[in-house]
């Protein structure tokens, strides 16, 4: 059972496993590196949410960010 919040990132994970799986197939007989490649293209997705970055890139561009900030906050000291 879940929340009602939970309810859309429940149905949009379904909806993203169903182009690799169908509905009501089983996971289980799905070869390990298989699933692992999937969940790959899955997560390598650009997102809206993220500026349509996938989240590599996006992420990638913060640690920068706050590697500058950090950097010249600590040298105008």
């Amino acid at each position: 059972m879940y929340c009602e919040w939970q309810k859309e990132i429940n149905e949009n994970s379904n909806i993203l496993l169903r182009e690799f799986y169908l509905k009501g197939g089983n996971l289980f007989r799905a070869k390990e590196k298989t699933l692992k490649k999937n969940l790959a293209l899955i997560n390598a997705r650009h997102k809206k949410v993220l500026g349509c970055k996938n989240h590599q890139i996006y992420f990638t561009g913060i640690a920068k960010l706050l590697h500058l900030v950090y950097n010249s906050s600590y040298l105008s000291m």
